[in-house]
């Protein structure tokens, strides 16, 4: 929990209970490639005995992503809902599976430079890329 703590202090936030509880929950599911939504956010708490309310989650994620702590992404899928994942760690990009929502990181050098080289081929320094794969399972849904 200490090391929360000193997350969330040095994002120049106060430590409470809901952003201890929300950050504890995206390392934990980060760790294991997950990304969330604030209602699956909200669910992992409560499954783990935790009591917090969707506002909260939904006020502390806000909080979060103000200070730089964690991104929402809104992926084109069947589902629109916006999911969350923390900051900190290697710059990546996504795949999207349409057909099961499945969201996976992936990096790739190679596509990483040629968005800087066509960036610089038109006069530009590439400040931020951002790769999302839209794929179908090759058997169909």
């Amino acid at each position: 929990m200490k090391a929360q703590q000193d997350v969330i202090r040095r994002a120049g936030l106060k430590i409470t209970m809901p952003r201890i509880q929300v950050l504890q929950c995206l390392q934990h599911n980060q760790e294991n490639g997950a990304h969330l939504t604030a209602e699956g956010i909200y669910h992992f708490i409560f499954q783990h005995g935790d009591a917090v309310s969707q506002a909260a989650v939904y006020r502390v994620l806000s909080q979060f992503e103000e200070a730089g702590l964690v991104r929402r992404h809104h992926f084109a899928t069947n589902r629109m809902q916006a999911v969350y994942e923390l900051t900190q760690g290697a710059t990546h990009n996504h795949i999207v599976c349409l057909d099961s929502g499945l969201i996976l990181d992936f990096t790739d050098n190679t596509l990483n430079q040629k968005a800087d080289e066509i960036a610089a081929a038109r006069g530009y320094d590439l400040v931020n890329r951002e790769f999302v794969l839209y794929v179908r399972s090759k058997g169909g849904a």
